[in-house]
């Protein structure tokens, strides 16, 4: 089964657009089995893997097996360009040193960045964050609840006169209720105060469970019959269901502190548009 063509166009807008933001992945030489030879010149497996974590997201999703020969196409193609490129002496135009010069600070700086970030983003680090995260955390309420919403305070009496006779909530949700979890037995989750409109919220949170609100609460919506399953404090997210967001932020600390180290180690100038230069303080 060949790729998708737009996986193709996607490749082709690559390489017209000079995108040379490859993903921050060392290669090494060593055991990076050569794929294709043009005119002698050999394209690696890490030459797929680096073109592969350039395309869109979406494509990112397949396996890269899936793509391997439309990559290589792509690498030999892309070398072939490049001989005839250097053949005509472009390696020496002003326009072309000037582009290998721009992309080459952004392969080192992501390379020179993910090389730091793997030295100091540490499991002791990452559970520093985590006891600074507990450190800072504090309990909320939560209750568990069902509603029957209705349209007018007379249907919201007579659903309570049903429930007070014995109708069992969930049913009579399922077979009343004009609000969009009536199929699912008026059921709302766990949710805090404030995350529902302020009358529904109050009433709930005067409930205990397994209690129904004796009259109807009026609100935006219509008008609402609220019960209670359970009531609960919320607990902070163990380590494990943590992680993925304690090293996002604490990648996101640690380049913020290299690149500030750095400015602050620098002289740096920008010019006006009279040309004239301004050091940064």
């Amino acid at each position: 089964m060949k790729p998708p063509l737009a996986i193709a166009a996607a490749l082709v807008a690559f390489a017209l657009a000079g995108n040379a933001q490859a993903q921050a992945a060392d290669v090494a030489d060593t055991g990076d089995p050569v794929v294709a030879r043009v005119n002698g010149e050999a394209i690696h497996q890490g030459d797929v893997q680096l073109l592969f974590e350039s395309l869109p997201e979406q494509y990112q999703q397949l396996p890269i097996t899936f793509l391997q020969g439309q990559l290589i196409d792509h690498l030999i193609n892309r070398k072939l360009l490049a001989q005839a490129a250097r053949s005509t002496g472009l390696l020496e135009d002003d326009e072309v040193k000037r582009r290998i010069a721009f992309h080459e600070d952004d392969v080192l700086q992501q390379i020179y960045l993910s090389r730091q970030v793997a030295a100091g983003i540490t499991d002791e680090r990452l559970r520093a964050a985590y006891e600074g995260f507990l450190a800072g955390w504090k309990s909320e309420e939560e209750v568990h609840a069902r509603h029957i919403l209705v349209e007018s305070e007379d249907e919201a009496r007579a659903v309570i006169a049903e429930l007070e006779a014995g109708a069992d909530f969930a049913e009579l949700a399922k077979g009343k209720s004009t609000g969009p979890t009536g199929p699912d037995g008026g059921d709302l989750d766990y949710f805090k105060q404030g995350q529902m409109v302020p009358e529904f919220s109050e009433a709930a949170f005067a409930l205990q469970p397994g209690e129904i609100t004796t009259e109807p609460v009026h609100s935006q919506f219509g008008w609402h019959v609220i019960k209670v399953e359970d009531r609960r404090k919320t607990a902070p997210l163990t380590f494990e269901e943590s992680e993925a967001q304690l090293r996002a932020r604490e990648m996101e600390l640690l380049i913020a502190k290299i690149t500030n180290d750095l400015r602050g180690e620098a002289t740096i100038e920008r010019l006006t548009e009279a040309g004239e230069a301004e050091t940064e303080p």
